[in-house]
């Protein structure tokens, strides 16, 4: 982002919409993931989420389920939730609160929420084993009028440097001060067998659907309100990986 272009000055006459293409193709969306999700900061929520230290929420970015909380000192950071293990996504649930460690499900390898890892059953008959080698992997972090943005590149380009034009061009909003006062998630038709929903913070799910479409409340709610919705919109989706642990013994 070197300049900041208004919709107003940036209209050129004969332009048109993107062909349906490019919301709909799997090869253009890996190409996207590849060339821009992955090296770019992605907006992945909210600072007002994890009010207290321990505090998690899931997010995504270029495919991967990154865990986004508030460590014990009040820090935010942002980890793959993925075990240095055997590779085990460590959280499930969108998002929690985790007491003083996150642990793996699977072989019960222990983190501190700044990431170091603090317990790992049975390696200790490992030669050479060292617990501050397997840290949890970090994604970079940053957060611009209580948004929180990510980067899962090696060498991210610095956030203040990438986002330069638009800092505290909103200041006047104050849009750090917004808090969430609800949610909603519906459901609009893909096409055969599919369905693709949008909360109403902007999250995308995809989830089986037998060619319906759906208007739901919220989970904790009491009624469902499942009116039927014509129409067969279709948007692209990331599709959610796992990076791949280190495989350390035993």
């Amino acid at each position: 982002m070197s300049t900041f272009q208004p919709t107003a000055t940036s209209f050129r006459q004969g332009a048109r919409t993107l062909p349906r293409e490019y919301y709909t193709s799997d090869r253009i969306l890996d190409e996207e993931r590849e060339s821009l999700f992955s090296r770019h900061w992605n907006c992945i929520g909210r600072a007002s989420a994890l009010q207290r230290p321990g505090d998690y929420v899931l997010g995504e970015a270029a495919g991967e389920s990154i865990i986004v909380l508030r460590d014990r000192h009040g820090v935010v950071r942002a980890f793959f939730n993925v075990c240095r293990h055997r590779g085990t996504r460590l959280c499930e649930q969108p998002a929690g609160h985790f007491s003083e460690t996150i642990q793996c499900p699977y072989h019960a390898w222990t983190y501190m929420t700044d990431g170091r890892l603090i317990g790992a059953p049975h390696m200790g008959e490992v030669e050479g084993f060292d617990k501050a080698d397997y840290p949890l992997h970090a994604a970079a972090i940053a957060e611009w009028e209580g948004f929180l943005f990510v980067h899962v590149g090696d060498a991210p380009q610095p956030f203040a440097d990438a986002w330069g034009p638009m800092i505290g061009r909103l200041e006047r909003f104050n849009l750090a001060g917004l808090q969430v006062g609800h949610r909603v998630e519906y459901e609009v038709g893909l096409g055969e067998g599919q369905a693709h929903g949008m909360s109403a913070d902007g999250s995308v799910i995809v989830r089986p659907s037998e060619g319906r479409e759906s208007l739901a409340k919220s989970p904790t709610w009491r009624n469902e309100w499942t009116p039927s919705i014509p129409g067969t919109l279709r948007t692209a989706a990331a599709s959610v990986s796992c990076a791949s642990g280190d495989g350390a013994s035993p």
